[in-house]
């Protein structure tokens, strides 16, 4: 929640308060998130990703194996946020494939649908999904 802003030409800030947002590493500076750091994945095959490595934001694959990666169910997103998480909640999810072979797959936890037709990202290359909460329990993977 923002405050309103001071009246024009007014030397006092505007009192307020700003609602906590909570990751592993997420920093806000001036209303901007960034992600310091990031989380190796170093997997070859199956993975069941956590929520916690979903509000990460970045995830940096070292495999030279295909991996299929599912993500968590609907209920762990949920419970990671909290119980004043609000429909609509966007997190951004940046993958980086470190190897030049190794296709990782995205695959739908319990609760999650899978928005798009091509959900991997390819070897070598980088990619953006955006993960969005639809209801109780419920999130979208674009």
């Amino acid at each position: 929640i923002f405050a309103a802003p001071p009246a024009v030409g007014s030397t006092t800030p505007a009192a307020g308060s700003f609602t906590s947002i909570k990751g592993s590493s997420l920093l806000v500076t001036n209303g901007i998130s960034q992600n310091p750091g990031g989380v190796l994945v170093n997997t070859g095959g199956t993975a069941t990703l956590t929520a916690a490595q979903i509000i990460n934001q970045t995830l940096l694959v070292q495999t030279t194996a295909a991996s299929t990666w599912t993500l968590p169910t609907g209920t762990q997103m949920d419970t990671q946020f909290g119980a004043s998480v609000a429909n609509g909640l966007q997190i951004q999810i940046n993958i980086s494939n470190c190897y030049a072979s190794g296709v990782i797959t995205m695959a739908a936890g319990s609760g999650f649908t899978l928005g798009g037709s091509s959900m991997t990202v390819a070897a070598n290359l980088s990619r953006i999904f955006w993960a969005t909460r639809t209801g109780t329990n419920t999130w979208v993977l674009y």
